[in-house]
């Protein structure tokens, strides 16, 4: 419909609006973009510059907001700017990672070929013992500070009463010192040889940053005798970053 060139110094377009959009271009072909850029040289095919807003945004519909395709750097963000998003990610992390809380605990652990220890309580089973899910979560990733929203434990007991007794999750804020995201003293059990799940959402100190990032996950276990066993497969954390 228009074209326009410019084989001097200036602009090709150049548009201005005090209320609302100072370029707006709609296409209703398959495959075709509303705005195409393109450039013969080595600058940008398009750039987008803001003053306390978005240099560049794309929404669509049940499409692709915005899709860079190159030989060389498809997409490229520098400065101190961040690359932002809202979609969620997820962590898991295998049972086959649990320690004891205490060194001088009777805990014993079985390891299962497809993943998650059978944790058993050792000669000293009557008395509960507390297990330990170390947890390594990068952050911030691209500039974002990361939020851990939600836990979900995946996990089986041999017998009736046998299985977890308490759920918690920190964040240490220092060496020896954190702050409590989880704590949950509900017992769960499931009924034996089922496969089980438990879900929290975490909602306070759950901000992973570039001064606090270690967490652990903790649990403690109650048996109903030497030979049943609490097995936990892994758990999955949900990371979101908007």
């Amino acid at each position: 419909v228009l074209s326009v060139k410019n084989y001097g110094s200036g602009y090709g377009i150049s548009a201005y609006s005090a209320n609302n959009n100072g370029v707006y271009a709609s296409s209703g072909a398959d495959d075709q973009a509303a705005i195409s850029g393109y450039n013969s040289s080595t600058g940008e095919g398009i750039k987008g510059t803001s003053v306390g807003g978005v240099g560049v945004y794309g929404g669509s519909i049940g499409g692709v907001g915005v899709e860079a395709s190159s030989t060389s750097v498809s997409l490229k963000a520098t400065g101190t700017g961040i690359i932002q998003s809202s979609a969620q990610s997820y962590l898991w992390i295998s049972g086959n990672n649990l320690v004891k809380a205490n060194t001088s605990d009777t805990t014993t652990f079985s390891r299962d070929l497809y993943g998650g220890f059978k944790v058993y309580g050792g000669s000293d089973w009557a008395n509960p013992k507390v297990v330990v899910l170390p947890v390594t979560i990068p952050g911030p990733l691209y500039g974002q500070d990361v939020t851990v929203t939600r836990l979900d434990v995946y996990y089986t007991n041999s017998a009736d009463l046998t299985g977890i007794s308490a759920t918690s999750v920190r964040r240490q804020n220092g060496v020896g010192t954190g702050d409590t995201i989880l704590s949950d003293g509900t017992d769960l059990t499931c009924t034996a040889g089922n496969q089980c799940e438990e879900h929290w959402g975490l909602t306070q100190n759950n901000t992973i940053n570039a001064q606090q990032g270690i967490l652990y996950i903790a649990f403690e276990l109650m048996f109903a005798s030497d030979s049943d066993y609490v097995q936990i497969g892994g758990v999955r954390l949900t990371l979101e970053h908007d």
